[in-house]
């Protein structure tokens, strides 16, 4: 079985977010950012999407089962994220969409990954923080 990381966003609506925002730590929220796809912003200590890996070799996965689609903006970032977590280089690829108003949204995305990783049992997960946060950074 094979897991997949849709990861293809262009972070439109938290870069508003934090545009928006004009309280005391906007400095810091700038940094923590500004220029990342969401899946790669810090959330107590690691990458969100760090904690979809987790979850899916605690699951049984391994990393040469595991893929990710991007697109041409944040390929290299997440390309550099999951070679250090060993995920082959092979298994990262991206749409060769650069932005926002020519994405291919999520089911466009979805066939495309399919075309590059085969139609094999596979589980999908999104790269996105809302429903990670939760899980992730809940105390003890």
């Amino acid at each position: 079985m094979k897991a997949l990381i849709l990861a293809a966003g262009f972070g439109t609506r938290l870069e508003q977010s934090y545009r928006n925002y004009h309280g005391e730590y906007k400095q810091q929220l700038e940094e923590w950012v500004a220029g990342k796809p969401k899946g790669l912003v810090i959330i107590r200590g690691k990458p969100v999407v760090q904690y979809q890996l987790e979850q899916l070799l605690h699951a049984g996965f391994t990393q040469n089962n595991i893929f990710v689609h991007t697109n041409a903006l944040y390929y290299s970032q997440y390309l550099a994220w999951a070679t250090s977590a060993g995920i082959p280089e092979s298994n990262i690829f991206n749409n060769q969409v650069a932005d926002n108003e020519h994405r291919l949204g999520a089911i466009g995305d979805l066939r495309y990954a399919l075309q590059r990783i085969g139609k094999d049992d596979f589980i999908v997960m999104a790269s996105d923080t809302s429903p990670i946060v939760s899980a992730c950074c809940r105390k003890n």
